[in-house]
């Protein structure tokens, strides 16, 4: 069973809800993004770790830019909509899972582009 954060870098949370086992989504009334616990974090490539912020027993990315590559390196795209989106019916799910797989590229190449060459395997 995997501690829930009951914290972030962007101050105490409004809502933690569980993406995956070990994996989080956070919300302050300033920022959020996605915590991996420290066990998870083991078996993260050492580029996408150094995109986050550890604190305590958990990597934390931020909801702007870093959050896209530990989405693409875990392949959280069903599972992240299913939070944003709860309202989503189910046979739309997989389309716009897509659409965020597609933002979660735009996103790295537009700030991380070399770690494409180095390290996102095919989706």
């Amino acid at each position: 069973m995997t501690i829930k954060p009951t914290y972030s870098p962007w101050g105490r949370p409004d809502r933690v809800c569980s993406v995956r086992s070990g994996i989080w989504w956070i919300e302050t009334p300033s920022h959020g993004g996605i915590a991996v616990d420290m066990f998870l974090a083991k078996f993260l490539s050492p580029i996408c770790e150094s995109l986050g912020e550890w604190h305590c027993e958990f990597l934390f990315f931020e909801e702007d830019c870093a959050w896209a590559y530990v989405a693409y390196e875990l392949r959280l795209y069903s599972d992240l909509e299913r939070i944003w989106r709860p309202e989503l019916p189910p046979e739309l799910l997989s389309k716009e899972a897509q659409e965020t797989r597609e933002a979660a590229l735009r996103v790295i190449r537009d700030y991380h582009p070399e770690l494409l060459a180095q390290a996102v395997r095919p989706a």
